[in-house]
């Protein structure tokens, strides 16, 4: 079932903890649908960003940490009147941020391969 975005937000720092999760020490919902920066946008998108780019670079307070978010400009053009809409999956969900998430996300990877849920050879 597709559904409609509503509102965007940017979180960093998410941790397990005993009741569930937390970013920045405010309890998560482990419920919520996330977006693994997988987005589908016409053309005209990259309209969007060559014009915000260089805003960004004039706004920047540190070049090696600063980032240009995709969910940032996407929650901007839904305060615009872009509509979204989500295709929400019951996956798990896993990623690499830190050097540190790689044992993690390979054991996790190895246990889809063990059930079948993807090949050990790709291509």
């Amino acid at each position: 079932m597709l559904r409609l975005v509503i509102g965007i937000n940017e979180t960093k720092n998410i941790v397990k903890t005993e009741n569930g999760t937390s970013a920045n020490g405010q309890s998560l919902d482990v419920n919520s649908l996330v977006s693994m920066n997988f987005w589908c946008y016409p053309p005209e998108f990259m309209d969007v960003l060559r014009e915000g780019f260089p805003h960004f670079l004039e706004s920047m307070k540190d070049p090696l940490k600063d980032e240009y978010l995709l969910p940032i400009i996407a929650d901007q053009m839904l305060k615009d009147g872009v509509t979204y809409t989500v295709l929400p999956t019951d996956d798990k969900w896993f990623g690499v941020t830190y050097k540190e998430d790689k044992p993690l996300v390979m054991e996790s990877i190895r246990k889809l391969i063990e059930a079948g849920e993807y090949k050990e050879e790709l291509y």
